[in-house]
């Protein structure tokens, strides 16, 4: 069954989504998301319960499940060498203390590109980020709460959906479509919330360790 794109990004969402919380969405969510209002994603629901392709439960918040898995339409000739990561990465100037954490992400072969970097101030650390599909996701979030439950006494990470400009604009979804983009806050149990740079560089070593014991 094909989806129109707009249908395909619902889904895409609402799978993802599930990875990540271990629950549906709520339309509030979506609408969000999607920077629509929440009629506008109701009737979304709607139309894709109507083609099908989710069901829901009366009267049950959370009760969205995909049931049947669109076709991808015919398949696209490969290049003849498919690579590994973008060509394009982004180029903006990374403050010093981030540097760290962004290079070992970029180090780790399921993550593909790397957006928006800011480090310190009155805001938490994030980075944004596209993992390579739901394999890559979960191998992805599973590393971070592991490193979350590690450093619990000095630091919250988060790790939700995003949407980036920056690094929708180095990746290439025709050649990458299972390509999910997300957001990793970092914040301090300081005063002003600022992770300090010596946990970022800490964040940074064990991310590197965590990926050498996976290919060991």
């Amino acid at each position: 069954m094909n989806v129109t794109p707009k249908q395909r990004a619902y889904l895409d969402y609402i799978r993802t989504y599930v990875a990540l919380h271990r629950e549906p969405p709520s339309e509030a969510e979506m609408a969000a998301f999607f920077h629509v209002s929440s009629p506008v994603a109701h009737r979304m629901v709607i139309a894709l319960e109507q083609r099908g392709l989710i069901a829901r439960e009366p009267g049950k918040a959370r009760s969205i499940r995909i049931i049947v898995e669109p076709a991808m339409g015919p398949p696209r000739e490969p290049p003849e060498e498919r690579p590994t990561r973008p060509s394009g990465h982004v180029t903006d100037p990374l403050d010093p203390e981030i540097v760290g954490l962004v290079e070992s992400l970029r180090e780790d072969r399921r993550l593909v590109t790397l957006g928006s970097c800011w480090g310190h101030g009155k805001r938490p650390a994030y980075v944004d980020l596209a993992v390579d599909g739901l394999d890559g996701l979960r191998v992805f979030v599973r590393r971070i709460n592991k490193l979350d439950r590690a450093l619990a006494d000095e630091a919250y990470i988060e790790v939700g959906l995003n949407w980036s400009e920056e690094v929708a604009t180095a990746c290439d979804f025709n050649l990458f479509p299972d390509w999910i983009m997300l957001s990793i806050s970092i914040q301090g149990t300081g005063r002003n919330g600022a992770p300090p740079a010596t946990l970022l560089a800490k964040i940074a070593s064990r991310y590197r360790a965590a990926c050498r014991e996976a290919t060991a």
